[in-house]
C-alpha cells in the first residue's frame, strides 16, 4: 500500500496516542469470491452476512447475487441483466438484519428487492409503490424510488434507503409508511451531495456522502459530520457494537476507523487492498470486500473502547 510520508507519520503518531484503547485488527484469512463461476465476479460492491455466517455478495458487474457459506465456499446465485423478479440492473447494495430477509438496492431498475435467505423472491419495493415490510405484506404506500444507491434495515424492522440523484434518505417503517425524508441538496448542515451506502443502528443513521460521513439520529435529525477533509472516496460504512465507525475508502485503499465522537483512530492494516468496496462486522470480525480483486479479507477485532 503506497501512502505519502506525511500520512505515514500521521498513522504512526496516532497509533502511539491511541495504542491503549484502539481496536487492533488481526488478519485471519483471505479468499476469492466463487472462482468457479462463469463469468467471473466483476466489480462486486456490497457484502452482508447472514445469521449463521453466510456471505451474500452483490456482484454488480454481472447483475447478480452470490451466496457463500461461512467458510467462503460457493452455494448459489441468482440474477443476470433484466427487470424481472430475479433479475437486476446494477445491484449496488445488499443488506440483512435478521438473516432471513435480504434487501437489494437495484439501482437502474429503481427499486428495492426483498428475498428470503435462499434468494426466494418476496416483494419489490418501488414502481411508485412500497409493499408493507411486515410479514403480512398487505397494503401499499405510494412513494417513488429513484435510483437507490444504498439500503439499510434495523432490528426494529425499519428500512432506510438513499437516492444519490436526489441527495435524500428515506425512512420506511415496518408498516410501509414513510416516517421521514431527510438530507437533500442544501448548503446547511445535514445536507447531502451524493449519498451512497448507509448504516442504521437503533439510535443513529450513518450516511456515506462521497468524502464524509453524515450522522443523523433515528428520526433524521442531523447530529454530526465525520471525516470531512480527511476521507477521499468512501465506498461503505459500518458501525460496531461499541460505536466505532469503520469506513472503506477506495482512493486511500484502506479501512479507516473513527470513534463515536468522530475522531480518527489509527488502524494499521497488514493487507494491501486494491479497491475496498464494502465493510461488514459479524461475530467480532471485520469483513472487507475488495471489488477489484474479487476477494474477501477477514480480520479479528481485538481491543475494546475504555
Amino acid at each position: 500500500m503506497k501512502i505519502t510520508n506525511a500520512f505515514s507519520f500521521l498513522i504512526f503518531t496516532c497509533a502511539t496516542l491511541f495504542s491503549q484503547n484502539q481496536p487492533h485488527l488481526q488478519w485471519i484469512e483471505s479468499f476469492p469470491i466463487a472462482p468457479e463461476l462463469t463469468p467471473p465476479v466483476k466489480n462486486a460492491q456490497s457484502l452482508t452476512i447472514g445469521f449463521s455466517g453466510e456471505l451474500y455478495i452483490a456482484d454488480t458487474g454481472n447483475h447478480r447475487l452470490i451466496k457463500l457459506n461461512s467458510k467462503g465456499e460457493y452455494l448459489q446465485h441468482i440474477g443476470g441483466f433484466g427487470w424481472k423478479a430475479n433479475q437486476f440492473d446494477t445491484p449496488v447494495d445488499i443488506v440483512t438484519a435478521d438473516g432471513l430477509n435480504l434487501y437489494v438496492a437495484d439501482y437502474n431498475n429503481q427499486r428495492i428487492q426483498r428475498y428470503g435467505k435462499n434468494f426466494e423472491f418476496i416483494s419489490s419495493l418501488g414502481d411508485s409503490k412500497i409493499d408493507r415490510l411486515s410479514s403480512d405484506q398487505t397494503g401499499k404506500t405510494a412513494v417513488q424510488i429513484s435510483y437507490p444507491s444504498g439500503v439499510a434495515v434495523t432490528s426494529l424492522g425499519d428500512l432506510f434507503f438513499t437516492e444519490s440523484e436526489k441527495g435524500t434518505v428515506y425512512k420506511i417503517n415496518r408498516f410501509g409508511n414513510v416516517d421521514a425524508v431527510f438530507g437533500g441538496f442544501t448548503s446547511s448542515t445535514g445536507g447531502l451531495h451524493k449519498p451512497s451506502k448507509l448504516c442504521a443502528t437503533k439510535k443513529r443513521v450513518y450516511v456515506a456522502d462521497e468524502i464524509k460521513i453524515v450522522v443523523y439520529d433515528y428520526f433524521g435529525n442531523y447530529l454530526q459530520t465525520v471525516g470531512e477533509g480527511f476521507l477521499k472516496k468512501i465506498t461503505d460504512v459500518t458501525v460496531s457494537v461499541d460505536n466505532r465507525i469503520y469506513i472503506s475508502d477506495s482512493e486511500r485503499k484502506t479501512i479507516l476507523i473513527f470513534d463515536e465522537k468522530g475522531e480518527w483512530i489509527s488502524s494499521p492494516m497488514n493487507v494491501e487492498f486494491q479497491s475496498p468496496a464494502a465493510v461488514e462486522i459479524w461475530n467480532e470480525k471485520l469483513f472487507v470486500l475488495d471489488g477489484k480483486t474479487s476477494t474477501i479479507h477477514i480480520f479479528k477485532i481485538n481491543g475494546k473502547s475504555e
